[in-house]
């Protein structure tokens, strides 16, 4: 009978390694890549449709976006939209919205939204569930809030130059490896803010997260603090 020998490995195959280099001689190396970039886009829409839901390359990304770039953890999240209206055909951001659960990046990017339209309340109860519901600590929200404001610094930049938005979108996405989803939220997020308060704000965070780090500043509190000096740089001098 033929005897057929099958190994995985879950890691990065090692180049080096002996039993590698002859089965590879053998044309028998299989790989089940990740899907990355565009291929996850193409993942989500054709899950979508295998379910009975039409699913635009847009609302996808936006998906991706708000859970993650992870398919398995992408799965689930399509099981339950695509249940939610069995009599709807197509999925739209609304569903999104109301059953996908964040990403803390997706999360960052919401409390952003929230920070630019000088929603003050709407800005503290989205840290409280922040490092209630999701995990995150008070230095690590402050790293995240400090790596938007430096995006909006590279978009006012990039404005200065007088590069159209496209260009704007393309250069984030190369540069800082944002998705294009979030990379056109940056560009929305920084029409609302001066390039003097976007350059005040940068520094503001990383004053705090170096008061943190240091223990020169309690964790207690420190991000509302913040968000208040943030709003305070928003307000029209008298």
């Amino acid at each position: 009978p033929t005897t057929v020998l099958l190994f995985y490995c879950v890691q990065e195959l090692r180049e080096k390694k002996k039993l590698l280099t002859i089965v590879q001689k053998m044309n028998g190396v299989v790989l089940f890549e990740k899907p990355k970039g565009a291929a996850v886009t193409t993942f989500v829409v054709e899950a979508f449709r295998q379910r009975g839901k039409q699913c635009s390359a847009r609302v996808a990304e936006y998906l991706i976006f708000v859970s993650g770039r992870d398919t398995n953890l992408l799965l689930p999240e399509i099981e339950k939209i695509a249940a939610y209206h069995p009599d709807t055909p197509t999925v739209e951001p609304a569903d999104i919205d109301a059953l996908a659960t964040r990403s803390a990046e997706a999360a960052i990017f919401h409390l952003m939204d929230a920070v630019s339209a000088d929603q003050e309340a709407k800005s503290f109860q989205l840290v409280r569930d922040l490092l209630r519901q999701s995990g995150q600590n008070e230095v690590r929200i402050v790293q995240y809030l400090s790596n938007q404001f430096r995006y909006l610094q590279q978009v006012k930049i990039m404005q200065y130059e007088k590069k159209s938005q496209e260009a704007i979108v393309a250069a984030l996405m190369s540069g800082a490896k944002l998705a294009s989803f979030p990379a056109g939220k940056c560009v929305s997020h920084a029409a609302r803010w001066s390039p003097r308060q976007v350059k005040d704000a940068v520094k503001l965070c990383l004053d705090t997260e170096l008061a943190l780090k240091s223990g020169r500043l309690q964790p207690s509190g420190s991000v509302d603090s913040l968000l208040l000096k943030l709003f305070l740089l928003r307000k029209p001098a008298d």
